[in-house]
């Protein structure tokens, strides 16, 4: 019985060691390693052009219309607010979703 004991607490202690192969296994991928600035500007999302819809809203200052556009396999919208008057105007591209 003592002998029985003396072996499995020996395998116990030689399973609770780190071996010298599970030192050198790699570690996991990074899952947000793709998701840096650099990675997503190199990433190809694909083609297309902006198509512009319907009128949205008509003020008096400005005109939004519906538009939609080709992402990544995704067609994504949004509203496209274009002032009145003589251009060149600046322009602001606000993202957002979930």
């Amino acid at each position: 019985m003592k002998k029985l004991l003396s072996l499995l607490l020996l395998a116990l202690l030689l399973t609770a060691l780190p071996t010298h192969a599970s030192a050198q296994e790699p570690a996991p991928p990074d899952p947000v390693a793709a998701l840096t600035p650099d990675a997503l500007r190199a990433r190809a999302t694909g083609e297309g052009e902006i198509a512009i819809g319907a009128v949205w809203i008509r003020a008096r200052s400005y005109t939004t219309y519906r538009i939609s556009y080709p992402s990544d396999g995704l067609r994504l919208t949004g509203l496209l607010h274009v002032p009145k008057g003589r251009g060149p105007f600046p322009v602001i591209i606000a993202n957002r979703g979930y």
